[in-house]
């Protein structure tokens, strides 16, 4: 993800750090809830992982997936997110 991020202008990240996880008020960029950041022209392509598909934000996913098309429209960058749930790997033993 490193090297994508870099490869993403300064305003679009900015942009993304702006939309806060309603449970803790992190920016879901710097949170680690926004990843496989790609640019192709004007459509920046991502994936959205919540830290838990339980947790009380759940119901706010629609609306911070809004928060980031209506604020990526004012850049003029149209956005494809795709949500998808973290996967853990437990250990044996």
């Amino acid at each position: 993800m490193e090297q994508a991020v870099k490869e993403i202008p300064e305003s679009i990240l900015a942009v993304l750090d702006s939309v806060e996880d309603p449970d803790t008020g992190g920016g879901l960029l710097q949170m680690g809830m926004l990843q496989d950041l790609k640019l192709d022209g004007k459509m920046l392509h991502m994936k959205l992982i919540p830290p838990d598909m339980a947790c009380g934000a759940c119901g706010s996913i629609g609306t911070m997936v809004k928060e980031i098309e209506s604020k990526l429209k004012k850049i003029g960058i149209s956005v494809d997110v795709d949500v998808q749930q973290r996967t853990w790997k437990l250990g044996h033993g």
